[in-house]
């Protein structure tokens, strides 16, 4: 008798040590036939992965490991690869679902999960409005009458802010959630109205700036599951891209604005993200100048230290690209040159007076070269003259009697010169990896474009003058 009881005890904490073992358990009780496939995923970002994998047995599949999952929003994708989202907070990561064969939200039963509970009642409310603003839509195809329109407008109007509101009720009710944080970074800011006294043009400037300040205020930057939900990418590429000017100087000081704010909240999984994001997207923009976002991302975070999960290999790179692009960054007054024309005469950059100069790096032997350079200088004849601009062409190879022949026969009307004594180091300088290569420079030679193409420049000059202009 004694040794059948020891042997209970022993067998009932063997099965408490395998229970204790599991970190997180989510039942899934539906139609499935044995050995079917169901994948949990979670988002990053625009993207999302795949973390575990159940097989169906009796109706049931069980995802559960040893090591809780990071909390997010999660898909729970089925054998038919249509799938249905859940949430998976910090705590409470033991849960079952009914879930019906058609997905629907209003007929998933929830036990043992708050946040799930409150997740799946919105996605079941939102469902529903959803089916009436379909059919709104419809009825404002076929609407004749502009009395009809302005009532389903309205109408639709009013289905949006209950979405909404029944978002914030649900947060607001239920503070203590992870479905609060969700709900709550999905929540515009409310902008007050400007006030009275200012102009029309102030007031709208004022609600600008309003909104471009608060525009987090709904969202727990201290909450790293955050990025692990569509939400958090979606704000910050609208905040990033449709917020702030695409300009360097305006995207660089929104970026700041935002890291610095998540940096004191001390949610390293958002700084990655954001400091990534952002690195990433502006190493891929080609947009006039916008390398200087890129730069300073480069040198702020990467090679100050501050990326701690990019390795070696990485932070390399971006400091060896932050250094090959740092002297001819938008803004910065362009390094100088010295070096003979076709009549070993020196050329100095620096002191060529000028309103304004295209510095062109070329090569007569570069297919491209051939094409754009005469443009060049049948534009700089029709136009860029008159302009006051000079042009200011840097031959970049080694044939001299070949590009002397190519300037003498094109009669290019330019301050011609090539690195003849090898003492000049335009080619580390200016970065020059390809031809040709067209940058624009002010009077006091201040880049002010660069890469702009030859049947653009003069449109660029005459509006880098408007700018001028306007500026005094």
């Amino acid at each position: 008798m004694f040794k059948k009881f020891a042997s209970l005890i022993t067998l009932s904490a063997f099965v408490f040590s395998l229970s204790a073992q599991i970190a997180y358990r989510i039942e899934i009780n539906s139609k499935l036939n044995d050995g079917d496939t169901l994948i949990l995923a979670n988002y990053f970002g625009d993207k999302q992965y795949a973390k575990d994998t159940a097989f169906a047995q009796n109706g049931k599949a069980l995802f559960s490991g040893q090591n809780a999952l990071s909390n997010g929003v999660y898909l729970v994708v089925m054998p038919q690869k249509n799938y249905f989202e859940i949430l998976i907070p910090k705590e409470d990561q033991n849960f079952e679902l009914d879930v019906p064969e058609d997905l629907n939200p209003q007929n998933i039963v929830v036990r043992g999960s708050k946040d799930n509970t409150l997740f799946l009642e919105f996605g079941a409310f939102a469902q529903e409005q959803g089916k009436k603003a379909r059919d709104i839509r419809a009825a404002f195809q076929k609407a004749k009458s502009e009395k009809e329109k302005k009532e389903l407008r309205e109408k639709n109007a009013n289905i949006a802010n209950s979405v909404s509101q029944m978002r914030l009720d649900l947060a607001k009710a239920n503070p203590e959630t992870f479905a609060s944080k969700v709900f709550m970074s999905m929540t515009d800011v409310e902008i007050p109205d400007a006030p009275k006294d200012l102009d029309d043009e102030a007031q709208k400037e004022w609600t600008y700036n309003y909104y471009k300040k608060h525009y987090w205020d709904n969202v727990d930057l201290s909450e790293d599951g955050l990025v692990r939900t569509p939400v958090f990418h979606n704000k910050l590429k609208h905040y990033i891209q449709k917020i702030y000017p695409q300009v360097p100087d305006s995207v660089i000081a929104g970026a700041d604005r935002l890291i610095n704010k998540i940096d004191e909240e001390k949610a390293p999984e958002l700084f990655h993200f954001a400091v990534w994001w952002l690195t990433n997207t502006y190493e891929e923009n080609k947009t006039v100048c916008m390398d200087k976002m890129l730069h300073y991302m480069a040198s702020s975070y990467y090679c100050a230290g501050r990326a701690w999960w990019a390795d070696s290999t990485t932070v390399a790179k971006f400091c060896e690209h932050a250094k090959n692009i740092g002297p001819t960054l938008c803004d910065k007054q362009a390094p100088e040159m010295l070096m003979p024309d076709e009549n070993k005469k020196l050329q100095s950059l620096h002191a060529l007076i000028a309103d304004y100069t295209v510095v062109a790096f070329w090569d007569h032997e570069c297919g491209h070269c051939k094409k754009e350079v005469p443009k060049l200088a049948s534009i700089y004849r029709d136009s860029l003259k008159d302009l006051g601009v000079k042009v200011y062409a840097v031959y970049t190879q080694g044939d001299w009697e070949g590009w002397k022949k190519f300037v003498k026969e094109k009669n290019l009307p330019f301050i011609n010169v090539a690195n003849m004594y090898g003492m000049d180091n335009f080619r580390e300088n200016y970065n020059i990896i390809s031809t040709p290569k067209f940058l624009i420079l002010d009077k006091n030679k201040i880049i002010k474009l660069k890469d702009v193409p030859v049947d653009k420049i003069y449109e660029a000059i005459g509006f880098l003058k408007k700018e001028e202009k306007n500026s005094n």
